[in-house]
């Protein structure tokens, strides 16, 4: 099933005095992984006199035809009662197989390398875990590798009362050969991508990553950077764990005994670790992917310079194949994704059978696939606030529940869904009032007047699944809508650990078993709008927001912004400016889902028809694109400007939206059929946006060129599109697309 894969497994000996310990090596296509064991460096051998073979420690690296090499990195290394835990040198097997990389008919095939063994804690008598590390490159994905782990507790030894798991670096990357390099990142909820400066001997760089309170957007970070300045190319990294962590990157000059003297040095490690580990239990070791490159891109003018720009949209399109492959999540539903929908948000808590009904009549008709209604279908307080946790309909508001909602979309051909915030219980519902020892305590209320729930528990975890089976089960809900404020719940003196475990113990353990009750739901990650942007997440969810309720500009940013490490049909967009416009939908409209969260009981005839003709024209470029595993997005003009980076400093009353213009383009695999999405905002900007140039076409094709006449139409050479663009004309607050197509 895998083609020019060459596996190898075998001993080499190492340098004297190491016993000939042996080096595991597998190879697909032209890239080599290596781990390599060396003898530990542990002086005291107390409590482990019974044990002969030496301690030792693993490390891996990346071979590959770029000339970068990653690695030597440490493998497994985790701490535990904050001591590092050494592997027993005579207990370690492996084993090679090829396997898929991931649930679903369409999964790539891994070529993956198993190291377990058991490992002993120095210094404490008894303590003993076994534990396993797993490596996998992929044949269809050269340049990749993936890391993840496991462990369990074997033993806790006499005098030992409690072991704790207090540290683990869920990646470590040594990237040797280079000093001064450029690092790509960007935060959370479609805040705009940076770039920074990594100079050798100064303060390492820090990024925080995984789930986080929407107050903190601006400085938590997508689990996902890119790097350049590696000799002859280029590294990215993805994080595969929903917790937050802290990433630090740092460069050293001037190294001995090492294959360079220069080193880019990365470690991400889990923030607060404190696992409370019991004897015979599994604990999971979150996993990341690394891949290196040469750019692909070749120079073709002196105007198509190899910048970093390029090179990160390059990085971008790499990981979302390899997504694509191995780890988004598949879902059963035969609907083509990404979806149009239509959201109730703007209804509020007035939401009742007799408008919703209204609603799903205007939803059919403007076209639309999905009809959610959001956080108003619960019981709500004398304020007028929903009572989370109650996760059943508002007798009032639906006398008959939501089954004739769902009966009617079903009955239009849409899927039928609900807003829940699995981790939020408002103070007033049942179950804060049932098992108030569930709640995060002391913690002042956040999303929706709610508290957090403490789902580390395993009974509160159980008692929310069994809410949702039932409520999915008797009002035929298809779809759910996710959301909250700061999934991982930070559940100090309730759990021992409410950030690893958490996640891999709680919540992610919560959306794992959902899916396998009821594989039918499809999940979209909301978390109050963008704000667990990690590998994990889209593992677990079908649908990722880009950004949440906003303004057109600051929409348009959120897809800048996701369409970077995660695929355009993964960056969801909320549109609800009323009435309707063009401009505010077409900003939405770049990947998907495409989400009406307006009020239809305000839209005129003419606010129908505007609807329904850019709901068709979404569903147009869903057919040439949004679909396409193998699309490929190219980042040209950024909308940098916007309120959210000048806000109230510039001095416009009422500024909503941005300044001059930003253009984003989409190409369909072969480069037969490409797209700008260009915008103008309402404010600033030239007349004419002269020399816009499209990227990835072919050379020498013939391209026909259409727009709803803001370019001048007809044939054109894809090198002359390329070097000399396009000159756009648009005037303030209005849009286009502007396509080029090969002609027969």
């Amino acid at each position: 099933a895998i083609n020019n894969l060459l596996l190898l497994l075998y001993y080499i000996p190492l340098m004297a005095g190491t016993s000939s310990l042996p080096t595991f090596t597998i190879t697909a296509g032209n890239h080599t992984l290596q781990v390599v064991i060396a003898s530990s460096s542990i002086a005291s051998r107390e409590g482990i006199e019974s044990h002969n073979s030496p301690l030792v420690t693993l490390s891996w690296q990346l071979l590959a035809s770029s000339s970068v090499v990653l690695g030597p990195s440490p493998v497994s290394a985790m701490e535990v009662n904050s001591i590092s835990a050494e592997w027993i040198s005579d207990t370690l097997n492996t084993t090679v197989s090829s396997v898929p990389s991931r649930d679903g008919p369409d999964a790539s095939i891994a070529t993956c390398l198993n190291i377990s063994g058991y490992m002993l804690v120095p210094g404490k008598t008894g303590i003993v875990l076994y534990a396993y590390s797993v490596f996998e490159l992929f044949d269809d994905f050269p340049g990749f590798v993936r890391v993840s782990g496991g462990a369990k507790l074997i033993q806790q030894g006499p005098g030992t009362t409690t072991v704790y798991f207090t540290n683990y670096n869920l990646a470590a990357l040594n990237v040797y050969g280079a000093s001064e390099a450029t690092l790509f990142h960007m935060g959370q909820r479609g805040h705009m991508p940076k770039t920074t400066n990594i100079i050798p001997n100064t303060p390492p760089i820090q990024l925080h990553m995984g789930s986080y309170p929407s107050s903190q957007e601006d400085v938590s970070q997508t689990s996902w950077i890119s790097l350049s300045g590696a000799p002859a190319g280029y590294v990215a990294l993805g994080l595969i764990f929903n917790g937050k962590s802290t990433t630090t990157i740092s460069s050293q000059v001037g190294l001995q005994d090492t294959p360079s003297s220069s080193c880019i040095t990365i470690t991400t490690s889990i923030d607060a670790m404190n696992y409370n580990m019991s004897v015979g239990q599994w604990i999971t070791l979150p996993g990341f992917f690394v891949d290196i490159f040469n750019s692909s891109k070749t120079k073709t003018s002196s105007k198509l310079e190899i910048t970093n720009d390029v090179v990160w949209d390059e990085a971008a399109y790499r990981t979302q194949q390899f997504s694509f492959g191995t780890i988004y999540a598949t879902t059963n539903s035969n609907k083509t994704r990404p979806m149009v929908q239509f959201n109730s948000f703007s209804y509020g808590t007035s939401v009742n059978t007799t408008n919703m009904m209204q609603a799903v009549t205007m939803a059919a008709s403007v076209g639309l696939e999905v009809f959610v209604v959001d956080y108003g279908w619960v019981d709500t307080n004398s304020d007028g606030t929903p009572i989370l946790g109650n996760y059943w309909p508002d007798t009032n508001k639906f006398p008959q529940g939501l089954k004739p909602l769902s009966d009617a979309a079903h009955a239009n051909n849409m899927l039928f869904g609900v807003n829940m915030a699995l981790t939020q219980v408002n103070p007033n519902s049942a179950i804060a009032q049932l098992h108030p020892e569930w709640l995060v305590p002391g913690a002042p209320l956040d999303y929706m007047s709610s508290t957090g729930l403490c789902i580390c528990l395993r009974d509160a975890r159980e008692w929310v699944l069994q809410q949702i089976l039932n409520v999915t089960d008797t009002q035929g809900i298809d779809y759910i809508v996710q959301d909250g404020e700061d999934m991982i719940k930070q559940c100090a003196g309730v759990c021992d650990d409410s950030n690893y475990g958490g996640s891999e113990m709680g919540y992610d353990l919560l959306i794992q078993d959902l899916k396998k009750a009821r594989p039918n739901l499809i999940l979209e990650a909301r978390e109050n709008g963008g704000n667990m942007e990690t590998f994990k997440m889209a593992s677990l969810f079908h649908i990722s927001n880009s950004c949440d309720r906003e303004a057109p500009y600051t929409t348009r940013q959120g897809a800048w912004q996701h369409s970077y490490a995660f695929a355009p049909m993964y960056t969801a967009k909320y549109i609800s400016t009323q009435p309707p416009t063009i401009y505010a939908i077409r900003s939405g409209s770049f990947g998907g889902p495409l989400i009406l969260q307006q009020r239809f009981d305000n839209y005129s005839a003419y606010d129908e028809s505007i609807a329904a003709a850019m709901v068709e024209e979404y569903k147009t470029y869903r057919r040439r694109f949004w679909g396409d595993k193998s699309a490929i997005v190219n980042h040209l003009v950024a909308p940098s400007i916007g309120p959210r980076d000048l806000g109230g400093a510039i001095g416009l009353a009422g500024f909503t939206d941005g300044f001059g213009y930003d253009a984003i383009q989409i190409t369909n695999g072969n480069a037969s059929d490409s797209c700008i999405f260009v915008y103008r905002a309402s404010q600033g900007g030239n007349d004419v946006y002269e020399g816009l140039s499209p990227r990835g076409l072919i050379s020498t094709a013939l391209y026909n060129v259409t727009s709803a006449g803001t370019v001048n139409p007809g044939p054109r050479l894809g090198n002359d599109l390329m070097n000399n663009g396009l000159n756009v004309s648009l005037n303030a607050g209005f849009s286009d697309v502007v396509c080029m197509t090969v002609t027969e």
